[in-house]
């Protein structure tokens, strides 16, 4: 495995403008994607805190919320134009170690009340599939 040492824009690069715009002309995996994931996944000693399987326009984030006892995974369908739902998104999310998870709860705003989602506990983690989101999604992971 070579280090990545930089991001390698696939395309040509965007022009320079006077302040930041966002936009989805760059929304895409750099060239060198897997060196990126590779080098990552080495730098955590192969231990991530969170995996998330789904299309490339599908942004993941998590927050851990220690003292109240549980992690937020973020979803965030950034194609939800196109493509209105995604379904069956698998999900990995560690919590402290030593701890065993309790339940694991996904809450969308169109939702009356949280999804509980069935999970396999880990060894201090929780893996699980996202049955269907629309645009965004947040799953409490808790302990």
């Amino acid at each position: 495995m070579g280090s990545p040492d930089a991001y390698e824009f696939d395309g040509p690069l965007p022009e320079a403008e006077p302040y930041f715009n966002i936009s989805n002309r760059s929304w895409k995996r750099p060239r060198n994607w897997e060196e990126l994931i590779a080098a990552i996944r080495w730098a955590a000693n192969a231990d991530l805190l969170f995996e998330v399987s789904g299309p490339d326009f599908l942004v993941a984030n998590l927050v851990a919320q220690d003292t109240q006892k549980r992690r937020l995974l973020h979803l965030v369908n950034y194609d939800a134009a196109k493509t209105a739902t995604l379904s069956a998104l698998s999900c990995t999310v560690q919590i402290p170690s030593g701890k065993a998870v309790k339940n694991v709860k996904m809450y969308e705003v169109s939702a009356e009340s949280p999804l509980p989602l069935n999970f396999t506990p880990g060894p201090s983690s929780a893996t699980f599939t996202v049955p269907k989101m629309k645009t965004y999604a947040i799953i409490a992971v808790s302990w």
